[in-house]
């Protein structure tokens, strides 16, 4: 994803709704930034990973 205007990750989840485990990294000097880019990393495991598609849904704090 680019351009996501949020504060940050506060969960993520398959569409069961099953939470899903997630960590965050932002370099050092990225996060000097106002606006810092990051990476959101999602672990999935191998017993919710559908035949066709996998659907991940990750909910965002709001922007301030």
């Amino acid at each position: 994803m680019r351009n996501v205007r949020a504060s940050g990750p506060i969960g993520a989840r398959v569409a069961t709704g099953r939470p899903l485990e997630f960590r965050t990294h932002t370099g050092v000097i990225e996060g000097l930034m106002p606006d810092p880019r990051g990476t959101l990393t999602v672990e999935i495991p191998g017993d919710v990973v559908g035949d066709l598609a996998t659907i991940v849904a990750i909910d965002f704090e709001p922007a301030p």
